[in-house]
């Protein structure tokens, strides 16, 4: 269902039970219930790629959909998360399956060519994958699952080539430098681990407490962003684990983000302030204070030109970055869900948390390209 400029609400009968649908007001209102925020933009910014009970191709231009990849009948399936590789050519999905019969709930990772839509290899799991990730050079990718088993695998065998025992949690999400050349994990203890994503080879091992979360790697994979149980993040040296400088005002819960090239963090500060902080050296470039007092998510475009940032209310604005001043207010009314910029940083896509919703957004307007259900 696809919908422009707010057509007119849908009735819809399924199952005896009566369903609206349709687009009311900013809010897009689908007939089902799932993850309508995994999202995907492919690295030519043509086509979005959805998951929710299936994994749907659009065609961003017209919003129209390109290719529906279905699932075996008899199951109830749904997309956790997807990925896709650098060069374009492979989609990788976590799924679970739940069965309709008395049988246990079924867990895997399946590969896809993108341009055929045809599986490459199912790989069968224990636990729901919270994360996927792949290497620069598109042939491996990282599996996490939501017990803190860390998986790399060779995407053309399928083959796994290293498992590793992390930090449980889904809070503990994966951290990557911004190459897709490491990886680092954590282990209960607090131990920090730091490993070559292409081969799994264990590089550098650093100390620090159970309580620390890793957030980020600096582009020249040589300084590490933690934060601690309060207010504090902390910058390390990795080769030789000394700190570096510590932040204050910035609790877990603070909205941050960093640069693609990684080599700048962008957080709000507690007074609403955003700063701006060169990740190698820990050292303030800038701030901005004309920012809403809290916001929920700081994205930044891959041109690095803008950012957007997410109110509590739903309200998302888009920034020019070197000048601090507000673009557009984009109309929505969605509280939670992905906010997805393509490569050519000219598309927002937000993904409707519940309902299986999207919305395309033009960045150079600020206006609505189209509002359509993945069902």
């Amino acid at each position: 269902m696809l919908c422009k400029n707010n057509l007119a609400k849908v009735t819809v009968l399924f199952s005896l039970v009566l369903i609206l649908s349709g687009c009311e007001g900013d809010i897009l209102l689908c007939p089902g219930k799932g993850n309508g925020d995994n999202l995907v933009i492919t690295p030519d910014s043509k086509t979005l790629i959805t998951g929710g009970n299936t994994i749907k191709q659009w065609d961003i231009a017209n919003a129209k959909p390109i290719r529906t990849i279905q699932n075996q009948l008899g199951r109830l399936h749904s997309v956790n998360s997807l990925a896709i590789t650098p060069d374009g050519s492979i989609l990788i999905s976590s799924w679970k399956e739940n069965s309709s019969l008395p049988q246990p709930t079924r867990y895997n990772i399946k590969v896809y060519e993108l341009k055929t839509g045809k599986r490459i290899h199912t790989l069968k799991e224990n636990s729901l994958i919270s994360e996927l990730a792949v290497s620069s050079d598109s042939k491996t990718f990282l599996s996490k699952d939501v017990d803190g088993i860390i998986k790399l695998w060779e995407i053309a065998s399928g083959k796994l080539i290293n498992t590793i025992q992390a930090d449980g949690g889904v809070s503990n999400s994966l951290v990557i430098s911004p190459d897709h050349k490491i990886f680092l994990t954590k282990k209960p203890d607090g131990i920090l681990q730091l490993w070559n994503i292409s081969t799994g080879k264990e590089l550098y091992i650093l100390k620090a407490q159970p309580s620390h979360q890793p957030l980020a790697i600096s582009p020249d994979r040589k300084t590490l962003l933690i934060q601690n149980a309060g207010d504090i993040k902390r910058f390390r040296d990795i080769p030789s684990g000394k700190e570096i400088n510590t932040i204050k005002g910035y609790l877990y819960e603070t909205a941050f983000t960093t640069t693609p090239d990684g080599k700048t963090l962008i957080i709000q500060n507690s007074d609403g302030s955003i700063k701006f902080f060169d990740m190698s050296s820990s050292r303030e470039i800038r701030t901005l204070q004309n920012i809403p007092a809290y916001v929920n998510d700081i994205v930044i475009s891959p041109d690095s030109n803008k950012f957007i940032t997410r109110e509590p209310n739903g309200v998302i604005k888009l920034w020019d970055i070197v000048s601090g001043k507000e673009i557009f207010t984009f109309e929505n009314k969605n509280q939670s869900g992905s906010l997805t910029i393509s490569p050519d940083s000219k598309t927002l896509a937000i993904g409707y948390k519940e309902t299986q919703g999207i919305q395309i957004m033009d960045m150079t307007n600020g206006k609505t390209i189209a509002k359509f259900c993945t069902l």
